[in-house]
């Protein structure tokens, strides 16, 4: 990242080397959005629109996000104890957005974490592990885990071949929390 003006503020303007878009999660009293921030040239403007808006239901508390190769959107909650009353599983969710599609019906349940939070998104250099980092409240204990996918996780969600592997959170139904053994 670098930044971009001469002027320093509070909120500065930041966009990726190389990019021509950022995205971000953004939540506060309301079930919060994943915003895109397009045409981040040299003329002094940007263009914002909503991907994809939370309603308690589908999507609450959006924090964590990580892109695979094929551009589908991986989304981590991050509820407070508060939110699990209004939340619906009250539970922190993980929910893939496919490519090139916005809002909150376009979103796939991949996992339930209960009430700790997925974070620290990541996909291995083979593309075939997703890295997380559970943090728990004691007395759970906090863990680092590794999702295998059959083949891999770049192949766009938004394909009808596309699945998510077999053996993820989301293969369950109903969604269960990951409870590795220690």
């Amino acid at each position: 990242m670098r930044w971009q003006g001469g002027r320093r503020c509070y909120w500065p303007f930041v966009h990726g080397e190389g990019s021509d878009y950022v995205v971000f999660s953004e939540s506060g009293a309301d079930p919060g959005r994943i915003w895109k921030l397009t045409h981040l040239g040299n003329d002094d403007t940007i263009r914002g629109e909503v991907l994809v808006e939370g309603d308690f239901a589908r999507l609450s508390r959006p924090d964590n996000i990580r892109f695979n190769d094929a551009g589908d959107l991986f989304i981590m909650e991050d509820h407070s104890a508060s939110d699990f009353r209004r939340a619906t599983p009250p539970s922190n969710q993980i929910w893939v957005l496919p490519r090139h599609q916005e809002g909150a019906d376009a979103l796939s349940l991949f996992g339930d974490t209960g009430v700790d939070e997925p974070t620290g998104p990541w996909f291995s250099f083979d593309n075939q592990l997703l890295y997380l980092s559970i943090q728990a409240d004691p007395p759970r204990v906090s863990r680092i885990i590794a999702v295998r996918h059959p083949q891999n996780y770049n192949q766009p969600y938004d394909q009808p071949s596309a699945t998510l592997p077999t053996n993820s959170l989301a293969a369950r139904v109903p969604p269960t929390a990951i409870t590795p053994s220690t």
